[in-house]
């Protein structure tokens, strides 16, 4: 995902630049012009033989953006592709203060304000639809939204343009249906498939929500499966030490030092089996945007330790809506919970430790 941190600031000094993300390929950054003027910038610089393809990725994205442009889709404008420094260069428009719309949608406000969001996603999914985008990573990271409410499509890195096929765009809808899972709610996402129908222009009958719903929960389920794997390795969410008895020891970067307030770390030492299985269960409904206790470690040889944190207070009976809104959110996963639930001092409903995550009956067996 090629998209910059929300800077609502501005404080980016005139003539200065800001890398907002690097890796052996390309540099992506934002550049201020002396004058004022935000650039996004995209430098590649592939090593070896990689690097003769450089020129092939600046242009071909920026032929994604032109096509984009110029049928309806709010992209931003292409404003050059050059040879610097023996680096392909690709530089267009910077949408200025629009955070991605991940970022939106994890803000609490009021509902009201969804309505028309929802409307404009649904404008869009419509649209792409009629101009046959094939677009292989749609998810909220790659939109954003201005101060107007106006969303816009970003990174066409692999964006390519073809006759309207129904097939492919509907596994393009339960990817990004897949992709949102955690972030929204069934109402949100039927206002958006509503807008979608509302605003479409194709003589073909519409996927059905039903059905992008249910495949969306099963590649979503698949999805997590395979991350849960990727947290007992050294990833951007985990870092493999050595600890004090000279054991591989995973910690997920995002922990604290310190439990959070209100909050203690809980140790198991146990089999492999079982700290295995608490662990994974933390994991997955963390992945999964489950209130649930929190992975901070795994030993990855034996004693075998695992930690997690758990809520300072215990309480024994859950609070009925906290209860009912943790098994309305199982349920969009396609999930059921087996064993304990963690109830808090306020009677919060939590995935509890030793407890596991199944499919639904009737959902498709992911394990």
């Amino acid at each position: 995902m090629d998209v910059p941190k929300h800077d609502p600031r501005g404080d980016l000094a005139p003539g200065g630049e800001r890398v907002v993300k690097a890796n052996a390929k390309r540099t992506v950054l934002l550049h201020r012009s002396a004058g004022g003027t935000a650039t996004f910038v995209k430098r590649f610089h592939a090593p070896g033989l990689s690097g003769l393809r450089d020129r092939w990725r600046a242009y071909t994205e920026a032929e994604a953006l032109v096509a984009g442009r110029s049928c309806g889709l709010p992209v931003p404008a292409l404003l050059g592709v050059d040879l610097e420094d023996g680096h392909w260069t690709l530089r267009t428009e910077w949408i200025e203060d629009a955070p991605p719309l991940d970022t939106v949608l994890r803000q609490r406000g009021p509902t009201y304000r969804r309505v028309p969001l929802a409307r404009r996603l649904g404008a869009l999914v419509a649209t792409s639809e009629r101009v046959g985008i094939r677009y292989p990573d749609p998810h909220p990271g790659n939109l954003l939204v201005d101060a107007e409410g106006e969303v816009w499509l970003v990174d066409l890195a692999r964006a390519r343009f073809g006759a309207a096929d129904p097939e492919r765009f509907r596994l393009m809808l339960i990817r990004a249906c897949a992709a949102m899972r955690e972030i929204t709610s069934l109402r949100f996402r039927e206002l958006v498939h509503h807008a979608y129908i509302q605003n479409r222009a194709m003589v073909t009958s519409a996927p059905a929500l039903d059905d992008i719903e249910a495949e969306a929960r099963t590649a979503r389920r698949r999805i997590v499966a395979r991350r849960v794997e990727v947290w007992r390795r050294e990833s951007s969410a985990t870092s493999v030490e050595v600890d004090e008895e000279g054991r591989r020891v995973v910690r997920v970067r995002a922990a604290a030092e310190a439990p959070e307030e209100g909050w203690r770390t809980e140790r198991i030492e146990a089999d492999r089996p079982t700290v295995d299985g608490v662990w994974a269960t933390a994991v997955r409904a963390t992945l999964h945007g489950l209130p649930t206790a929190r992975p901070r470690s795994v030993s990855l040889a034996p004693p075998w330790v695992c930690e997690v944190d758990v809520p300072a207070t215990v309480g024994t009976a859950p609070d009925p809506s906290s209860a009912a809104s943790l098994r309305a959110l199982l349920a969009d996963r396609g999930l059921a919970l087996e064993g304990p639930t963690l109830v808090d001092g306020e009677g919060r409903s939590h995935v509890g430790v030793g407890a596991r995550l199944v499919p639904l009956e009737g959902d498709e067996d992911d394990e």
